[in-house]
């Protein structure tokens, strides 16, 4: 033994590698090769993304540097499916092959189909819209994984109590959705509703189907007398608005937004769950399932606490609207 750490020194002090030590640490010492049973290099992580985006790259290295921050060593493995269902289920099942320690899905639609495989690997989900409208709270059904994770969902009292603030006239809400997108009739557009009838507001809502529903939509609202037009999470809705505010500005009728995008699509105002800190705040749902061995089923999801409030002043100037000083002084962010 005393040779074997003569070895040892004269190697440390000539510089030779770390590699060439740990070599001869095998050779040398037999039982050391038992500690490969102990994960040396942390956990295998592995990274789903439903569909490319700003709010996922955002979520992912909200992930990141909260990992690094918690001090957990990992080999993340990242997957993209390009919103294709089949290459999604392939994509999973191997990840399930591949022996994770978990699985990070990013977006309602790539999680749903997560939650309907019989997957062993524990399945956190992030950048998702309200778990309980969407199925997802918990194994509620229990032919489906349990799941938890964090949502980027504002509660919709607190999103119209917002607008009353913008409007303080509002009597009658409208809201346009995508009625081929279950964020928006399981969840948003029902919860918007309870929250109008909570609160003694009108409510008048119009699903579309393709992209020439819009307008027809938009008038539709506008006859129904409404005095704001909110537009729920949808990618394919901020894409159209030029649609709706032809008809809306002229009228100067706010068109509000329940996340960040539809603001930076031109929206006048809303409140969001910031991507990058539902990441951060998924890391320690990731560390009790990865440390504490605590099952997702009994994990609940988290939501941001405070959502933040993004403004839309050049909006503002074509309604020939001005914001309070109070909302000026509140926004996280001001489009200008």
């Amino acid at each position: 033994m005393n040779f074997e750490k003569r070895v040892f020194g004269i190697l440390r002090r000539t510089g030779i590698g770390l590699l060439v030590c740990l070599c001869l640490c095998q050779l040398m010492f037999p039982f050391f090769i038992n500690a490969k049973e102990v994960k040396t290099d942390g956990f295998r992580i592995g990274f789903h993304f439903w569909k490319s985006g700003d709010i996922y790259e955002d979520a992912f290295q909200g992930v990141i540097d909260g990992l690094k921050l918690d001090g957990m060593s990992y080999t993340p493995f990242i997957f993209h499916s390009h919103r294709d269902g089949a290459l999604a289920r392939k994509n999973l099942m191997q990840m399930e092959g591949m022996g994770f320690d978990l699985i990070i899905s990013f977006s309602s639609a790539g999680i749903r189909i997560a939650q309907s495989m019989a997957l062993q690997t524990p399945v956190i989900a992030t950048v998702i819209n309200h778990p309980i409208s969407l199925g997802m709270q918990r194994g509620e059904n229990r032919n489906k994984i349990a799941l938890t994770g964090t949502s980027y969902y504002v509660d919709t009292e607190k999103q119209l109590n917002l607008y009353r603030e913008i409007c303080p006239h509002l009597s009658r809400v409208g809201m346009i959705y995508d009625s081929n997108n279950p964020a928006g009739y399981l969840a948003e557009e029902p919860l918007m509703r309870k929250a109008c009838e909570n609160l003694g507001l009108s409510f008048f809502s119009r699903g579309v189907v393709a992209p020439t529903d819009l307008t027809e939509a938009t008038r539709q609202l506008v006859k129904n007398g409404v005095d704001v037009i909110v537009i729920p999470t949808n990618q394919e809705l901020y894409a159209l608005l030029d649609a709706v505010f032809k008809i809306t500005i002229p009228l100067k009728i706010p068109v509000v937004s329940m996340s960040k995008q539809g603001v930076d699509s031109g929206a006048l105002a809303g409140l969001f769950g910031d991507a990058y800190k539902l990441g951060r705040l998924l890391v320690p749902i990731a560390r009790q399932i990865l440390v504490d061995k605590t099952k997702p089923s009994d994990i609940p999801f988290a939501f941001i606490p405070e959502p933040d409030l993004i403004i839309n002043l050049k909006y503002a100037q074509d309604l020939d609207y001005e914001f309070s000083p109070a909302i000026l002084g509140r926004a996280a962010i001001i489009l200008d």
